[in-house]
């Protein structure tokens, strides 16, 4: 491997690293940490488990009517808390070490937020495909490659 074919690889790692990040969205947590940092504040551990309530029909199954609407009130308000939240926009990783508890936190916010609307969206973080870009941008390096070897 000559010099300029290792500058060149170099070069290509750094795109795809600055790629792969911006894709991941600023502030962007995965669900486990989001979760955590959602407890850790009084404001947003409160509404969270209010939300969690609502969903598991706690506020509207056990009050009377008036009351209800009352309960109806406080989900809506928990659930616009929680999109105000990190955990509105968390995600998760393939493989990583709390997947399954990801994956749980994960789908227990977008079910309640969307409903069965939630069939587009996917919990983990878009990976761009390396290899893929890899082989894209290939015939550019190698190009590049065949002109230094000209000079």
């Amino acid at each position: 491997m000559n010099l300029s074919s290792a500058y060149n690889s170099s070069v290509l790692k750094d795109v795809l690293y600055a790629q792969e990040n911006a894709l991941s969205g600023p502030n962007r947590l995965d669900c486990v940490k989001a979760s955590e940092q959602c407890m850790k504040e009084q404001g947003c551990s409160t509404k969270y488990r209010t939300m969690r309530q609502c969903v598991a029909g706690g506020k509207e199954r056990n009050f009377s009517m008036v009351a209800g609407l009352e309960a109806q009130d406080e989900c809506r308000s928990a659930i616009d808390a929680v999109k105000q939240s990190p955990l509105y926009n968390c995600r998760c990783k393939r493989g990583m070490k709390k997947e399954k508890n990801c994956l749980r936190i994960y789908w227990g916010i977008y079910q309640t937020l969307q409903g069965n609307d939630f069939l587009e969206d996917s919990p983990y973080e878009t990976m761009n495909s390396r290899l893929s870009d890899m082989f894209r941008l290939a015939p550019i390096i190698s190009g590049k490659d065949m002109d230094l070897l000209r000079v």
